[in-house]
């Protein structure tokens, strides 16, 4: 994602499949990212879902 902004994260089944469904990763948000124009990695393996919205 090269945009710039503050995106809060509204899906994330990677830390389901390793934590658990913990009440701290059931709402929105429970984590945030903040972009400063550079690109976003992330290493999603199959079956694996996550999901951002812009803030």
């Amino acid at each position: 994602m090269p945009v710039v902004g503050e995106y809060k994260v509204i899906y994330n089944s990677i830390d389901q499949r390793y934590i658990g469904s913990q009440h701290y990763n059931q709402h929105d948000p429970y984590w945030t990212i903040h972009s400063s124009g550079q690109f976003l990695y992330f290493d999603v393996h199959p079956f694996q879902n996550i999901a951002f919205k812009l803030k």
